[in-house]
């Protein structure tokens, strides 16, 4: 069974690559090849599972470890060797969230990329009230838009279970404790 969910931001947002932009920002947002915004499928996992581990850990009943574990695997604590895996792979597949198809081929045949996103700069004020030498910080950000993408592999109790998780979710990315990525997961219905 597949889950199909839309993904919309209400604010900037900032999903790390890891990279510089050198003189544009420090940090640059994950895109696509066409340089379109990409939440990675690993990013949506993690988050959907610490939800699932919040709303076992509040009492939620529909939620037990096992349950998580199935979903979402588990990574062994021990060294691998030959004959154990290092890894038990969770039953669910969750693939990146993107802009619909339609619209990032609108977008990336008019090369209209370079909108999407926008550059916010932050410094740190020394005890003198002024700014601290070397502070200056660029983070680019992605525009509030809406992004979809799917959950495949779910059973209909798990899928119950995702669908509790995705509606707990209410911030996503870097800097989401200051103000970025308030979003809300809205489950599309089955075609």
């Amino acid at each position: 069974m597949t889950l199909h969910y839309t993904l919309q931001f209400y604010d900037y947002w900032h999903t790390g690559s890891g990279l510089s932009g050198g003189t544009y920002a420090d940090q640059v947002v994950n895109k696509t090849g066409k340089g379109l915004p990409i939440v990675p499928g690993k990013t949506i996992k993690g988050l959907l599972r610490h939800a699932a581990e919040d709303l076992l850990a509040l009492g939620d009943e529909a939620f037990s470890q096992e349950q998580i574990t199935l979903i979402f695997g588990e990574k062994s604590e021990e060294k691998a060797d030959e004959k154990s895996p290092a890894t038990k792979v969770g039953t669910c597949w969750f693939s990146s969230a993107e802009l619909p198809a339609d619209i990032a081929g609108q977008i990336a045949e008019g090369k209209q990329t370079e909108a999407l996103y926008e550059v916010l700069a932050a410094t740190q004020i020394n005890e003198h009230g002024t700014t601290a030498d070397g502070s200056l910080r660029q983070l680019e950000v992605t525009i509030p838009l809406t992004i979809v993408g799917e959950i495949s592999g779910a059973t209909e109790a798990q899928r119950a279970m995702l669908e509790r998780c995705l509606r707990y979710v209410k911030r996503l990315g870097q800097n989401r404790s200051r103000g970025l990525g308030r979003c809300q997961f809205k489950i599309m219905p089955n075609e």
